[in-house]
């Protein structure tokens, strides 16, 4: 089947009148902030294409510095980014994307390319309210479309671009040291790469609140991995099983040798419940390098 007549049957089987990133105004993404409508309008950026053009190959530290300087709520005006994102796949609804960027942590298309298709739609047909955002559920096989023409499209310039994730969603770290990085007013894995990116800080650090040095540095590796926007919570838990540290160490790492060593580490451990590929992996690996030593 033509690719056109592929998206456009999906387009009929998920309602009629579905915009494309080319034309759907900002205004028109679901639970936008009046705040954020405006002051995109105010810079000429009204529609979802404008949007992700004028913000493409931006860390989130860029965005985040440009929302502050229109006194938007940060957190909130970065998921905005990365809703235009996800609709550059032709036959996602503004429903979808909100939910796939506000539940179930898919921080644009190149996280979107690594994601499963089954576990990305069983999230959002169990998204609470989901009724109230979009109607029809997609199939695991439309799903797959998405994950397929994301891969397809030019996502190096997103790849490129750190990904922040809430201090809550670092999976597999220690509760008392998450409770201490959200003690210190660290809003999310950004915050806290940046705050603890020298050892003697971390020593400081696990010294003031109690911490076993192991556990923070731990959560600190977790939070840097998912810098990376093709890891998830499962991947950098594997990945720091398998004895990565950081980004920095994972972005010189050769991915033909990476991949065997964490599907030895993912035979014992069970973290992540997709077959590793040395495409995946390889993209993981130029993401990381993309983005640098950061500690």
């Amino acid at each position: 089947m033509k690719l056109h007549s592929l998206f456009f049957g999906l387009s009929i089987a998920l309602g009629a009148g579905v915009a494309t990133a080319a034309d759907t105004r900002v205004v028109k993404l679901h639970n936008v902030d009046a705040a954020i409508v405006a002051a995109l309008e105010k810079d000429k950026m009204p529609a979802t294409k404008l949007v992700r053009e004028h913000f493409k190959g931006f860390t989130v530290a860029k965005i985040e510095a440009y929302a502050k300087s229109k006194k938007l709520d940060a957190d909130s005006f970065v998921r905005v980014v990365r809703q235009t994102e996800l609709l550059q796949v032709a036959p996602l609804q503004v429903g979808h994307a909100w939910i796939m960027v506000h539940r179930c942590n898919v921080q644009g298309l190149a996280q979107l390319e690594s994601s499963h298709a089954g576990e990305l739609q069983k999230c959002i047909d169990t998204t609470p309210g989901r009724d109230g955002i979009v109607k029809l559920v997609p199939t695991v096989e439309q799903v797959q479309a998405w994950i397929d023409e994301a891969k397809r499209g030019e996502v190096g310039d997103v790849r490129a671009a750190e990904r922040a994730v809430p201090i809550a969603r670092i999976e597999g770290a220690d509760e008392k040291v998450l409770k201490a990085f959200d003690k210190k007013g660290w809003k999310n894995n950004i915050d806290v790469v940046k705050n603890l990116s020298v050892s003697g800080e971390r020593d400081a650090f696990s010294k003031a609140h109690k911490l076993e040095n192991a556990a923070v540095d731990r959560a600190l590796g977790l939070a840097d991995f998912l810098r990376v926007t093709a890891v998830n919570g499962a991947m950098a838990q594997l990945l720091w099983d398998a004895g990565m540290q950081n980004v920095g160490e994972l972005g010189g790492q050769r991915a033909e040798d990476l991949l065997p060593k964490l599907v030895e580490t993912n035979q014992r451990t069970r973290r992540v419940t997709v077959e590793l590929t040395l495409e995946g992996v390889a993209r993981i690996v130029g993401d990381a390098k993309s983005l640098g030593q950061h500690r």
